[in-house]
């Protein structure tokens, strides 16, 4: 069917992947479903100068973010669909640059929230379907230029969502605007 198709065509072999060359600096990389092989996230060695990496649908190991410490100039990041929990956090917390942030459909919660708390520069983030709680709120409500927040389909009640909403007006938060997450 067409959706396979254009899924397939969006993957990139591991193959290709490993022949990367650090001489060429990527600024962005969008691999969504691709496969990886056992070297994992190593062929992003060497690319200091990327702003942008998708990994959506990619299947990782929480440790093979390790990587991301070499990537500085980071800004926006998607771990969409991936199989990430709490424990990718300590890499993540280390993207200061970091300005736009999915982590949509993982397995993320609270403990992985704290260690987000020093992103100053993250103005987007996408909670949706994450094990993140009331608790969470705080950390999120801390961020100085936090625009948008989704948190659908996540653990936070109507009720602390409600009162954060109204103590936190200026965030555009849900696309739709519905009110409880």
């Amino acid at each position: 069917d067409w959706k396979e198709s254009y899924q397939s065509m969006l993957q990139t072999p591991a193959e290709l992947l490993n022949r990367l060359n650090p001489d060429r600096p990527l600024k962005e990389c969008v691999l969504i479903g691709s496969k990886l092989d056992e070297k994992g996230l190593k062929f992003l060695e060497g690319q200091g100068e990327l702003e942008w990496l998708d990994l959506a649908f990619v299947e990782l190991q929480d440790d093979q973010l390790e990587v991301l410490k070499q990537l500085p100039r980071l800004t926006r990041l998607n771990l969409e669909g991936t199989p990430i929990a709490d424990a990718s956090a300590t890499y993540l917390g280390e993207l200061k640059k970091l300005e736009e942030l999915d982590l949509s459909q993982t397995q993320f919660g609270d403990k992985g929230i704290t260690k987000l708390k020093d992103l100053k520069q993250l103005a987007t983030l996408w909670l949706t379907g994450t094990a993140v709680t009331d608790k969470s709120l705080e950390v999120l409500g801390n961020l100085p230029k936090l625009e948008f927040l989704q948190v659908d389909g996540s653990q936070i009640s109507a009720e602390a969502w409600k009162t954060f909403s109204a103590e936190h007006q200026e965030l555009n938060k849900n696309s739709d605007d519905s009110g409880a997450p």
